[in-house]
């Protein structure tokens, strides 16, 4: 059978458009990459059943950085190649059509922009001899440098419908193709694709990746664990910890309370205490001040004191000695009593501005030590029975000279 060679050029200059003797049939083959996403570099190989005449497509196509005339981006250029026997070069099939574009089309029909490619034409038809020449030249080579082994006739077995599969140019020779193709109907090819090698080496490294991870999460369970279960004895610790401080807090406090209730109480006995001897001074106070005025009352002024006076001495002149001693005990009067007045007065305040200080200081340091209060106040007792067997003694001693005072009145 002879090998009969169609081109078809087909993209999006300004709108879809396409080139080359093809029926409707082949047009709606040619559609579905206008409708496609193949953005990379490369040839898909792919059995069909045209008008019931099985023929196999090899369409190279540029889908990346492709822009229409006008600008406009998101354009896609493609060569395709129709023919009714299976080529089994796949590799001189890629050559040929890669070289076509970068040698042929681009300059002819397409223009590079450095960062991408812009169509230079808006139909393909403005270049109609020079795609017929292009179709010609193909035809011929393949023609001319093939062996008839190169060439298989299609049979059912490569038309089944199946999932494109990728194989990289490299490991693309005939027979893998072949296998790829009556498995699947359809193959996509590119130099860029990884290799079976590339592929084998990225499975032993994502075997390897996946064999380090579950070495590593096992680790970090581990860790995890071993950290949860410290976390969780130094949280035990300090609730013990702090279970343990809060009681002993709330003892410390209780014995506090009680401390406290129990300084208050003394606090209220000493009070108590106090307010009871400054009710006796203050009775005392009232003592001296009746006994002041007691005094005043009597003729304090011409009461001699209990003390003797001085003998007179013995002269030689008796109007001297009659009216001397008489003068001196007359002063004497007048001046011992009031030595008496004076001392009493100045005492009283004295002691009683003494107790009050001493009340005074007693009291407010009743908060620091109780038992000082204590001998305070047993002080301040002490000291007003002693002024109070003072006071009595100094009245005793008035009573003599009340009753002299009062027989020389009688004898007057």
């Amino acid at each position: 059978m002879a090998l009969t060679i169609h081109l078809f050029v087909h993209g999006v200059p300004a709108g879809k458009k396409q080139w080359g003797k093809f029926c409707k049939e082949d047009q709606l083959y040619l559609d579905q990459f206008y409708q496609g996403d193949i953005q990379e570099e490369c040839m898909k190989v792919e059995c069909r059943n045209i008008a019931g005449s099985p023929s196999v497509f090899y369409t190279f196509i540029i889908g990346k950085n492709i822009n229409a005339c006008d600008g406009r981006k998101g354009s896609y250029f493609a060569l395709t190649l129709k023919m009714n026997s299976y080529y089994r070069d796949i590799q001189n099939i890629y050559a040929i059509l890669k070289a076509a574009y970068h040698k042929y089309c681009m300059g002819l029909l397409l223009t590079d922009c450095q960062n991408f490619v812009k169509f230079s034409i808006p139909n393909f038809q403005n270049k109609n001899e020079e795609l017929l020449a292009l179709e010609k030249s193909i035809s011929d080579y393949l023609s001319n440098f093939s062996h008839d082994s190169d060439i298989k006739p299609l049979d059912k077995q490569m038309l089944v419908v199946g999932k494109t599969k990728s194989i990289c140019l490299s490991d693309c020779d005939a027979e893998s193709a072949l296998q790829l193709i009556r498995a699947n109907g359809s193959i996509l090819v590119s130099e860029f694709y990884a290799s079976f090698r590339e592929q084998k080496r990225e499975q032993l490294h994502a075997e390897e990746l996946k064999s380090a991870q579950t070495r590593y999460a096992a680790e970090i369970n581990k860790i995890e664990a071993s950290f949860q279960q410290t976390l969780n004895d130094l949280r035990h610790q300090f609730e013990s910890e702090k279970s343990k401080s809060a009681k002993r807090e709330k003892e410390q406090l209780n014995a506090l309370n009680r401390r406290l209730v129990e300084t208050e109480e003394k606090l209220g006995k000493a009070q108590k205490t106090c307010n009871d001897y400054k009710s006796e001074i203050e009775n005392y106070r009232q003592k001296f001040h009746k006994a002041s005025e007691l005094l005043h009352t009597t003729g304090l002024d011409a009461v001699p004191t209990p003390i003797s006076p001085p003998t007179p001495p013995m002269t030689d002149y008796p109007d001297w000695q009659s009216n001397q001693p008489k003068r001196k005990s007359k002063t004497w009067r007048k001046r011992i009593p009031k030595t008496w007045r004076e001392t009493i007065q100045l005492l009283l305040p004295i002691l009683i501005v003494g107790a009050l200080c001493i009340l005074y200081f007693t009291v407010h340091g009743v908060g620091t030590d109780v038992d000082k209060i204590r001998e305070d106040i047993q002080g301040i007792a002490t000291q007003v029975e002693e002024q109070q067997s003072e006071i009595g003694k100094l009245i005793t001693s008035l009573k003599p000279q009340k009753k002299q005072r009062n027989a020389k009145k009688s004898r007057k």
